[in-house]
């Protein structure tokens, strides 16, 4: 979810264009050959805290550093996606690289009640064995653990649950 479009991406039809960044040269010379090694990564990708929306840039500082990482949509279908990476001609003699790979999104960002994914993994109760990131579940602020608190909660943490009103 792009507030903005950044310069970097380009799209046609289903493809998508990213301008990669170079991470690192480095090259030597040895018996008269020439070695060079360079590492490319993700541009470097912004946060709203509140809304998870994603910016090509932090001109005043107000967004979350989220890194040189690749972003999928939240509630993108579960596939095997196919990735092509390409450079433009290198060196004196124009070598160019073509590689062809895929990236399997297997998992979504929340776990519901209904996923493939939680199914994937069946007896698991333990929502971090899952494959799913984060676990929504409807809690009674009148008797958060019925179950008794769990082990690390205080007394304080207990009561501050308790307090909060979150639909009134």
């Amino acid at each position: 979810m792009w507030s903005e479009a950044p310069s970097v991406y380009g799209t046609s039809g289903n493809n998508v264009t990213v301008l990669m960044d170079n991470a690192s040269q480095s090259g030597y010379a040895k018996s008269g050959d020439y070695t060079q090694s360079d590492s490319y990564h993700f541009p470097q990708v912004y946060s709203e805290h509140e809304t998870g929306a994603l910016h090509a840039s932090n001109p005043s500082g107000q967004y979350v550093d989220g890194g040189h990482d690749f972003y999928a949509t939240i509630w993108v279908d579960l596939a095997k996606y196919p990735v092509n990476y390409q450079s433009t001609a290198m060196g004196v003699n124009e070598v160019s690289v073509d590689l062809q790979d895929s990236w399997n999104i297997y998992a979504q960002m929340f776990l519901t009640m209904d996923s493939e994914t939680n199914k994937a993994n069946p007896g698991v109760t333990n929502a971090a064995d899952k494959y799913d990131e984060i676990l929504f579940e409807p809690v009674d602020t009148t008797n958060p653990f019925p179950n008794g608190v769990p082990a690390g909660w205080s007394n304080a943490d207990v009561q501050a649950l308790k307090s909060e009103k979150p639909f009134n």
